[in-house]
């Protein structure tokens, strides 16, 4: 439902995009996947202790549109373009009373996106001290903070000739 509607209006917004604005947002995206890159490096300890100690409970009873959203999708659409499948394959599981992610490969894991192309939350969020990929995890946010600003530009140029045609 939540999803499923942020899913394609990511969809539409990408699709919409001028190729000028296609380009920028390929760059911006290209900057989060190198950012979460060097997450992934700075953080393989915690990465380990997380598939061994918590076996991806954090993948567990979980309000999903709380994790995962619109920018997400637009992110992960635009560096990893041939996941609409499976994405798509997955929303067909979405109900308002899941309570475990249906981004996991057969219910159980591992997830279904690749390392480098995680929605915001999952990538920076550690249940173990994280103090040692604080700046890691700054870099992350601090990329998907100018997707956001650069979508909402978009949409907000969109609408202004329409504002003074009235």
């Amino acid at each position: 439902m939540e999803l499923n509607y942020a899913f394609k209006k990511a969809l539409r917004t990408i699709q919409a995009l001028p190729p000028a604005d296609r380009h920028r947002l390929a760059s911006i995206c290209t900057g989060i996947r190198q950012s979460e890159d060097l997450l992934n490096t700075a953080a393989t300890k915690n990465m380990d202790k997380c598939m061994v100690a918590c076996t991806g409970i954090c993948c567990r009873n979980i309000r999903l549109t709380e994790i995962i959203g619109f920018y997400d999708f637009v992110y992960i659409l635009t560096v990893a373009d041939g996941m609409k499948k499976n994405i798509t394959a997955c929303l067909k599981h979405e109900s308002l009373f899941s309570s475990d992610c249906i981004f996991l490969k057969n219910g159980k894991g591992p997830c279904i996106f690749p390392s480098n192309a995680r929605p915001r939350v999952c990538i920076t969020s550690f249940c173990f001290d994280d103090t040692p990929v604080k700046q890691q995890i700054r870099d992350v946010n601090r990329q998907f903070s100018e997707l956001s600003r650069f979508v909402f530009g978009r949409r907000l140029k969109a609408m202004v000739p329409l504002w003074f045609h009235k």
